[in-house]
This record gives C-alpha cells, structure tokens and sequence, in this order.
C-alpha cells in the first residue's frame, strides 16, 4: 500500500511540537501523513482555563495555574512510560467561564464535526490518585470531553463524556438541532439522548482510554454515525460500547462544531471533592477518512 498524504486538519494535534509519527498506513483508508503542530492561544480560542488566559504549548513555560496549583500543565506519566502527558485541573473556588469551571484545549476550526464527512478519534484519561470523583449522593456531574458548536444560544455538546458522583459512572450523550439558527444566529438544543448506559468511572492511577468514529449529521442524507471503543487498564483490547449509533448528532450551523478536551465543571453542580484533576495524552488522534481504526489505536500506544 503507498503512503497516503494527509491533507489540512488531519493526523495528530499537537501542542508540543514534537513529530508524531503513525507510521504506514493502515486498515485501508488512509493514515500515516505529517502532524498538525499547533500552539494554542486565547485569541485563537485555544484554551478555556478558568482565572488564565494566553497560550499553552504543553511546556512548564506555559503552564497555568490557580493559588500556586497547577491547572494546566505538563507531567511526565505517573504509570512510568516517560511520555509527557498533561495535567487538567479544576477547583471549585475558580471563576466560572461560559457557565462553569474549565481546564480545557480546544480546536475551533482545526478538528471540525463537518456534516457528511467521516473523522476518527482517540484520547486518554487517568485520574489524579486524590483528585478523583469519588462516589456520593450529592456529587453532581461533569464533562471529561465534549464537541461544541460555534453558534450562540442554550447549547448541550453534539457528543460528550460524562462523569457522575451519584453513580460511580460515566457515559456518552449527543446533542442536535435539524433547525437553522434564528436570524441573530442563535440555536438551542433539539434532541439530546444518552447513546451508552452507565459504565464504571476508571479507577484512578490507571488510563482508560477511547476511540471514536464519527459522521457528523443532522439531515439524513448525512448518514450520521457513531462507533466509540473503550479500553480499561484492565482490558487486553478495547471494547465497542457504542455499535453503528445512527440519530442525528450535530447542529445545523453555516460553522461545524470543534473537539475540546479537557475538564468542564458547570455552576450549578455539587462538590464533594476539590480540586478534580486527570491526566491527558498530550496529542489529540483526530483524521478524516475511513478504516482508521487501527491507525486510532496505535496512537499513545505506549500509555
């Protein structure tokens, strides 16, 4: 099989500016092709980092911090791989932004949810041992990733992570609106149903990791689609927990919507714990195309 050029916006997201290579081609559908590296900055709606603001570039030059404690930053990786990860972190005492406490990266632009179009990708989470999101009655729910969409208005994510206290659990959830905006450019959320029961929140010092396949869509003739894996430290492979979801999953908007990654903590919620802090891989898997799924799973192999 030749290599296949990536074009623009596909391959590895990085912020760290070092090569990350995928190798040859893999599962029939593209693959292999040059990172994307990227220097998120606050006037590129790079970052949304409660009480920060500027640029992150996944170095301790960039860091971001709140009362001396690190909420944005870089880690080597506790479980001693030696790849360096990064640390997300909120605390209950931050400023809200948009509604709630974030330590989040985001690609407005640079990993888009274009209706029609096929794109896969792959992310890792590890509980800080601590700073976890223990079990209890009164612990509300947060966002461990969500997409979002550019328009104005009362919005829920297109696809997002979940993690419940009341439960122990965490699951996905889409969103979509089939209505274009109104004349002010506003929308609201139409639909918004669960796609996976509860599954257990990792157990902490240990990475869980997940794999997406998604067609955005909110017509038909999109053919939307979503596949997600999931892979405990416990599993020998990942495990499928969504199977060929089918419903409409984004939001009728002259703009698609964009990836972000990192911890959203919204206002109303209870606290029982805090700060809430989880390790991510420092690269962002995000490639259009389709068969990518090996591909997907040979990113932070090594976590």
């Amino acid at each position: 099989m030749s290599q296949i050029l990536v074009p623009k916006f596909m391959g590895i997201i990085s912020r760290s500016g070092r090569p990350f290579a995928l190798g040859a081609p893999v599962g029939g559908g593209g693959g292999g092709g040059s990172p994307i590296n990227t220097v998120l900055s606050s006037s590129a709606s790079g970052l949304a980092v409660s009480n920060n603001s500027g640029s992150y570039n996944g170095t301790a030059g960039t860091q971001k911090s709140f009362g001396g404690n690190i909420v944005l930053g870089p880690f080597s990786d506790p479980g001693g791989s030696g790849i360096i990860v990064d640390l997300h972190r909120v605390y209950q005492t931050q400023t809200p932004i948009s509604g709630g406490i974030r330590s989040e990266i985001l690609w407005d632009g640079a990993a888009p949810l274009t209706p029609g179009v096929e794109s896969w990708l792959q992310f890792c989470v590890r509980i800080k041992s601590g700073e976890g999101f223990p079990f209890s009655a009164t612990d509300d729910e947060m966002l461990l990733f969500q997409s979002h969409t550019p328009a104005s208005g009362s919005t829920q994510p297109d696809l997002a992570l979940f993690m419940y206290g009341q439960s122990g659990n965490m699951r996905w959830r889409v969103a979509y609106q089939t209505s274009p905006p109104a004349g002010d450019g506003s929308t609201t959320t139409e639909g918004n149903p669960w796609i996976t029961p509860g599954e257990s929140i990792p157990t902490a010092d240990t990475w869980c990791k997940f794999i997406i396949q998604h067609r955005a869509g909110y017509l038909a003739g999109h053919n939307p689609l979503i596949n997600i894996w999931r892979k405990y430290s416990t599993d020998a492979d990942y495990v499928q927990i969504v199977t060929n979801y089918t419903g409409f999953n984004t939001y009728n908007n002259p703009s698609p919507s964009y990836w972000r990654k990192g911890l959203y903590r919204y206002t109303g919620a209870n606290w029982t714990t805090s700060p809430v802090g989880i390790y991510y891989d420092q690269n962002l898997y995000y490639q259009q195309g389709s068969n990518l799924y090996l591909s997907a799973k040979a990113c932070n192999s090594g976590l």
